[in-house]
């Protein structure tokens, strides 16, 4: 909050405050949070004035001093900033949305994520090139932005429809909701940026970096993430529909209640990340790491995990329909009450697994390790385990009616209460 005593002393007018100021002791005089609205402060002193988040909408500030002040989210939204000096000074997150800045001096300003929409720019403004920059993509359409530096801009909603910022430093910067269609990010460095409901649709983000980033309900549809690296980034809700993320690092990412519909995750690397509730129907996830990754009640219809590495991965309640998960590593997973009706388990490794009360009803198992497995109360009619190993395997009250047993080895298996109703029972005890 601003000092009463400073905020009065300007509200007498700028003669009188420049005086002050210029026999006070204060260095930094506190109008943090003032309200200025229309105020005409005119010529005024305010060399390291604390602005922060002050409310300046409509104020006069024409040939003002303003060097060093700290400006952090105050609202100039069409304050008169002609001729005022504003060297040096921390204009971060301020929004200057149709200032005149016109012969203003911004040299060496901070303006990061400041709102520089419909600002008045002039021949003779004093700005550093990187906002500069910044302002000609959100004011003239500028799109050629190859290897630009836009760290920590303010691009929110900004049309970048089909932009060149291959290798952009994007670090930090704001594009939410900003039109990415088509645009090509290449190798751009997108760390920490915000890019909740941006629309990036078609775009080319191979190789880019995205670790932290977030793209919370972005529309990704067919984007391409071919080994980009979006570790411990919000992908939630995110539309990545037939997105490829082909050796794309995704370890500890946010993917929940995502939508990946026949999306590529070839290779790519799932460590640890959260895709409960997510949609994989179709994906193909062929030789990818999901080692502990939370896959709680996911959709997988029809998806292909073949070769996948599920180490300890939680499956619990996952919809597996029709899923291929052909030498799938499941060792230690968790996949109770998960629904893999049809799905194709051969020589998939089950050791260990927990299937308890899963649903394998004519689910393929054929040469799968399912050693030490627990299957209790499972439902496996009409299951081909032709070749399995089932050592030591819990198979309490479990429904194996119609199901294929030939040449299992059901070694020390507990089969007690079991429904072996029409099974083909040539397996070794």
């Amino acid at each position: 909050m601003a000092n009463k005593e400073h905020l009065d002393i300007l509200t007498q007018g700028v003669e009188k405050w420049n005086n002050w100021k210029q026999n006070s002791l204060v260095l930094s005089p506190n109008l943090s949070r003032a309200d200025l609205i229309d105020a005409n402060l005119t010529g005024a002193d305010l060399i390291d004035a604390n602005l922060t988040g002050a409310n300046l909408t409509g104020a006069n500030l024409t040939g003002a001093n303003l060097s060093r002040a700290d400006l952090i989210d105050a609202n100039l939204n069409r304050a008169d900033l002609s001729r005022a000096n504003l060297n040096r000074a921390n204009l971060n997150s301020a929004d200057l949305s149709r200032a005149d800045l016109s012969r203003a001096n911004l040299n060496r300003a901070d303006l990061s994520r400041a709102n520089l929409k419909s600002t008045k720019i002039g021949a003779n403004t004093k700005l550093d090139s990187k906002w500069l920059k910044i302002w000609q993509i959100l004011n003239k359409g500028v799109k050629d932005l190859q290897s630009a530096d836009l760290s920590r801009a303010n691009l929110n909603s900004a049309d970048l429809s089909r932009a060149n910022l291959s290798r952009a430093n994007l670090t930090g910067a704001d594009l939410s909701r900003a039109n990415l269609t088509g645009a090509d990010l290449s190798r751009a460095n997108l760390e920490l940026t915000d890019l909740i409901d941006a629309n990036l649709i078609d775009a080319n983000l191979t190789g880019a970096n995205l670790i932290d980033a977030n793209l919370n309900s972005a529309n990704l549809i067919d984007a391409n993430f071919t080994g980009a690296d979006l570790s411990r980034a919000d992908l939630s809700r995110a539309n990545l529909n037939r997105a490829n993320l082909e050796l794309a690092d995704l370890s500890r990412a946010n993917l929940i209640d995502a939508n990946l519909i026949d999306a590529n995750f070839t290779g790519a690397n799932l460590i640890d990340a959260d895709l409960t509730g997510a949609n994989f129907t179709g994906a193909n996830l062929i030789d990818a790491d999901l080692i502990d990754a939370n896959l709680i009640d996911a959709n997988f219809t029809g998806a292909n995990f073949t070769g996948a590495n599920l180490i300890d991965a939680d499956f619990t309640g996952a919809n597996l329909n029709s899923a291929n998960l052909n030498s799938a590593n499941l060792n230690s997973a968790n996949l109770t009450g998960a629904n893999l009706t049809g799905a194709n388990l051969n020589s998939a490794n089950l050791n260990s697994a927990n299937l308890t009360g899963a649903n394998l009803n004519s689910a393929n198992l054929t040469g799968a390790d399912l050693s030490r497995a627990d299957l209790s109360r499972a439902d496996l009619t009409g299951a081909n385990f032709t070749g399995a190993n089932l050592i030591d395997a819990d198979l309490i009250d479990v429904d194996l009616s119609r199901a294929d047993l030939s040449r299992a080895d059901l070694t020390g298996a507990n089969l007690n209460s079991a429904n072996l109703i029409d099974a083909a029972i040539s397996f070794n005890l």
